[in-house]
């Protein structure tokens, strides 16, 4: 009997987890050594099929530490909507905190950093929402980047 309460405990537990999981996600990898050239244009396609609640559009970044040699990165992104509307946005991605620590899940050298790009996103009609991405950084090349990926979830409850 023991064994069956934990076994239906563990099942709450996942099922609880995935309550939080992600609508919608794209990512594109950057290949080695890790390189990112300015005026290079990184284009995520995310297919919206699901619109009927405003959701939280996210930016993921996963870089390696060891290659990166600043405390944040800037990026402009362009959101190309399937109506061909356009709306840009400059995004500041904060890797440290301002005691020099670093924010986000480090694993190694790996560091993956979320940003909410838009807490209350609402799309107004399915289909294919382009985001191109340039980083707007004072050097040419931006090196440690090694994934960007885009995701909607929905919206956390908020405790009141």
């Amino acid at each position: 009997m023991k064994g069956r309460g934990v076994f239906y405990f563990f099942i709450f537990l996942f099922s609880w987890s995935c309550q939080q999981a992600s609508i919608n996600s794209v990512s594109i990898s950057f290949d080695e050594p890790y390189v990112w050239e300015r005026g290079e244009s990184k284009i995520l396609v995310l297919e919206v099929t699901e619109n009927s609640e405003p959701c939280e559009l996210i930016l993921d970044v996963r870089y390696a530490l060891p290659l990166m040699g600043f405390e944040k990165i800037q990026l402009h992104i362009v959101e190309t909507q399937p109506t061909g509307v356009t709306i840009p946005r400059d995004v500041t991605i904060e890797l440290k905190d301002k005691d020099g620590g670093l924010l986000g899940d480090a694993s190694g050298d790996l560091v993956d950093v979320e940003r909410i790009l838009d807490s209350n996103k609402q799309y107004l009609r399915h289909g294919k929402y382009t985001y191109t991405i340039t980083h707007n950084m004072p050097t040419d090349i931006l090196g440690g980047v090694m994934e960007l990926r885009i995701r909607t979830m929905k919206k956390k409850e908020s405790k009141s």
